[in-house]
């Protein structure tokens, strides 16, 4: 896996400037570059999955890259990578570069775009509960039509390789295997066109689990309300301000 730190939108522009990166062999003679997830910079990354002198990185098992170049993101704040499913073209990964990168949200809704809003008003009318359960729901749409593939590409590899299976029924088997293949395409291609969406849904969803904990801290506190303890918060550390300051004349005083 080829990587370096660079942020996101430099990295997806190195990849267009550079359309030789997203080869197969780009990577070959280069050290395998391990990398802890943990110990990243929390901003968005794109890993390109590819060979190196020591074989096939483990990390593109373990994000389950199924092709040679993959392209990989991380969105903060998950630590779980992700496959760039979308078209390699220059205008298609400028455009995810920056939907990736926006900071839309619903305290920041003036950097939403219109079709971004629409999504956070239907999701914000959701309850925490509905919204976990419909992020849960596609994330495992997309991971399970993943999955179908991997096993596919498993089985018409194994196939392939049996010599003890006549031609005429391999033949029909590996048919067989490429519409499963068609069929786990098109799901993949449903759930990647409904990333965006999922992104903005968690976003809402982390947002509402905020809102919750803070009120619960507030009422937890005495209050009725996020904005009264806040307001009193503010409050009280002005007086401590104000003691400290007063303390300090008087010791300066002394």
């Amino acid at each position: 896996m080829c990587y370096n730190p660079t942020p996101l939108s430099q990295r997806l522009a190195g990849l267009v400037e550079n359309p030789s990166l997203l080869t197969p062999g780009a990577c070959r003679g280069l050290d395998v570059h391990r990398f802890d997830i943990d110990s990243m910079d929390a901003g968005p990354f794109v890993s390109v999955c590819s060979d190196g002198p020591n074989g096939r990185n483990s990390l593109c098992d373990k994000y389950r890259a199924m092709s040679l170049p993959t392209l990989m993101f991380l969105h903060p704040p998950s630590k779980k990578g992700s496959v760039y499913e979308g078209n390699q073209t220059a205008d298609d990964l400028i455009a995810f570069a920056d939907e990736l990168s926006s900071t839309c949200s619903l305290a920041q809704d003036d950097e939403c775009t219109d079709q971004q809003k629409a999504w956070l008003a239907e999701y914000d009318a959701l309850t925490v509960d509905d919204l976990k359960e419909a992020a849960s729901s596609l994330d495992y749409q997309a991971e399970t039509a993943k999955m179908s593939m991997m096993m596919v590409q498993m089985q018409m590899q194994e196939t392939y390789k049996d010599e003890s299976i006549p031609k005429a029924a391999k033949d029909a088997k590996m048919k067989a295997f490429e519409g499963q293949a068609k069929a786990a395409s098109e799901e993949i291609e449903k759930a990647w066109e409904q990333s965006p969406s999922l992104r903005m849904m968690k976003i809402v969803l982390r947002e509402k689990k905020k809102q919750e904990k803070a009120l619960k801290a507030a009422k937890k506190a005495g209050f009725s309300s996020v904005a009264e303890h806040e307001a009193a918060k503010k409050v009280a550390e002005e007086e401590k301000a104000a003691a400290e300051e007063a303390a300090a004349e008087k010791a300066a005083a002394e």
